[in-house]
């Protein structure tokens, strides 16, 4: 009895096991004609994959890809890869897709439609070759995946394209996080359960690309992906959309102009411990410490590294604006010196129930200051004297 109740109990555990796939249908319109497109396309698919074989490495699912790109970036094939596609009850569905997307005149719902295929010649052509994300949402949701996620970085507007942009490109960068955190992934990944959809730009709006970066949205995307897989101390979809959105609005104001992301999230998450949090909560005051923002934050000397910021610092103690680099340096401008100079770093928390990560500022070799930053992107320094934290600043993605 008891060596059938154990081999029952292996076999479910394995069975449990062997049922988390992740399957990853990656649509791409990587042999689009326009260059700065087409290299963009190719960079966000490509940022994609790798994150995907991140996932695959920090939790217990396997990935399954079915890629329609280059020539097969067909609308048939789409449908079809959909039709054929078999789940178990504890599988994950990731659908990307990366192209040209529209919404008719008449059209109500504020999803895009998606144009599977290249050269549109006249309505008729737009309409064979198309398919709505409504109705691939729906097809996939009654899949019977335990999460199941949309993601799609195209156009909103009317007949319109991915608006290019390689003159300049400012705020966008690649972070550098060599440690990534499994349980992080595994509280995206494999403790929630629901229907996540995603796209680029509100109706009436166009999505952006670079050839050197990729689009607008999916390096945003990918880049807070990174940072809550990583350095922070918790991670869940709300959190991860909502930062991606504010990113995506900040980077494409820089660049063009105003693109608004949307999402809906339907998720149970298992083992929620962590309180929800509202990323438009924060402090608003000091407003003028704005005013010190350099209007090129490229700078050879003293800082030597060419990169852009990801994200905004400002210390109301003294008036600061500071700048995080995407090396997770924090580095400071001054004027009177001509340049930036490394002010501290983002490090790993040491209150970890506290915040997502810290602010370390080296004063001199005997002494450091140490700021956390909780989960709404306020700034905090422990006061000896007063026994409390106190709010010192704020992060703006």
């Amino acid at each position: 009895m008891l060596l059938i109740s154990s081999l029952l109990i292996m076999f479910l555990i394995s069975k449990q096991t062997s049922a988390q796939t992740l399957h990853c249908i990656i649509a791409g319109a990587t042999n689009e004609q326009n260059s700065v497109i087409r290299e963009g396309t190719r960079l966000s698919i490509d940022a994609m994959m790798s994150e995907i074989g991140a996932i695959e490495k920090n939790t217990s699912v396997r990935r399954k890809v079915y890629e329609l790109t280059g020539t097969n970036f067909k609308s048939e094939n789409l449908q079809k890869t959909i039709g054929d596609l078999n789940c178990n009850e504890n599988d994950v569905i990731l659908f990307y897709y990366n192209g040209h997307g529209f919404r008719y005149r008449d059209q109500s719902d504020k999803w895009p439609t998606l144009f599977m295929g290249y050269h549109i010649e006249g309505f008729d052509d737009t309409y064979l070759r198309s398919i709505s994300l409504s109705k691939i949402a729906n097809e996939l949701k009654a899949k019977g995946a335990r999460l199941t996620i949309l993601i799609v970085d195209c156009c909103n507007g009317e007949l319109s394209v991915l608006s290019p942009s390689d003159i300049e490109v400012n705020g966008i960068a690649s972070l550098n996080f060599s440690v990534r955190n499994s349980e992080r992934f595994k509280e995206l990944y494999e403790q929630s359960s629901g229907f996540i959809i995603v796209s680029s730009s509100e109706p009436g709006q166009t999505s952006g690309v670079s050839s050197r970066y990729g689009g607008y949205f999916t390096n945003s995307f990918l880049e807070i992906h990174k940072e809550l897989t990583s350095i922070s101390n918790y991670a869940d979809w709300n959190d991860l959309l909502e930062k991606t959105k504010e990113r995506t609005i900040s980077v494409t104001q820089l660049n063009y102009k105003k693109q608004t992301p949307q999402f809906q999230i339907e998720i149970i998450k298992r083992n929620n411990s962590h309180p929800s949090r509202n990323w438009q909560d924060v402090i608003t005051t000091n407003s003028g410490a704005f005013a010190n923002q350099p209007n090129n934050f490229v700078s050879n000397n003293p800082y030597r590294i060419y990169q852009f910021p990801v994200a905004r610092i400002i210390m109301f103690k003294n008036n600061d604006v500071l700048f995080l680099m995407s090396d997770n340096y924090i580095v400071k401008y001054n004027p009177f010196d001509g340049g930036m100079f490394i002010a501290g770093y983002r490090a790993i928390t040491m209150q970890a129930q506290t915040f997502q990560w810290d602010l370390i500022n080296p004063v001199n070799s005997f002494h450091t200051n140490v700021f956390g930053v909780d989960y709404y992107g306020k700034i905090w320094e422990w006061n000896n004297y007063r026994r409390k934290w106190d709010n010192v600043g704020v992060v703006y993605y």
